[in-house]
């Protein structure tokens, strides 16, 4: 986002967007009972789902969140996404006036049958707006 943050888009659609990088680490942290300490001694560390945190990407994290965003902008969520906080998703929506949907019993990743024709929909029909 903040590489298309001043390109002259038309619209966004996001599907299940990672709106806040700094949550998410700390989310993926507690997990992995990783503190700040131990990553910064550490510098690199590899968690149990073979994802890596690095302490440098934590430091370009917290100083580069997403302070503009003028692109008008649909999202879609889903009700049980267990990555994406909706706190997080809510308050970029209200601070950046997104229109919001959210999918009942969807998921971080949209992969069921239902799921998938849901979003075909959604998208057919944000494209028409």
């Amino acid at each position: 986002m903040l590489s298309f943050n001043r390109e002259p888009l038309q619209r966004c659609l996001l599907v299940s967007p990672v709106l806040d990088m700094r949550q998410l680490l700390l989310k993926m942290m507690e997990q992995a009972h990783i503190s700040l300490a131990q990553l910064e001694q550490e510098q690199v560390m590899t968690i149990s789902s073979g994802q890596t945190l690095s302490w440098i990407y934590w430091q370009y994290v917290q100083t580069h969140p997403v302070k503009q965003w003028n692109i008008p902008t649909k999202i879609l969520y889903g009700e049980y996404d267990a990555l994406i906080e909706f706190s997080s998703v809510t308050h970029f929506a209200e601070k950046f006036h997104c229109d919001l949907t959210v999918l009942a019993k969807g998921e971080h990743w949209f992969h069921s049958q239902e799921q998938l024709k849901f979003l075909s929909c959604w998208l057919k029909q944000k494209f028409q707006e």
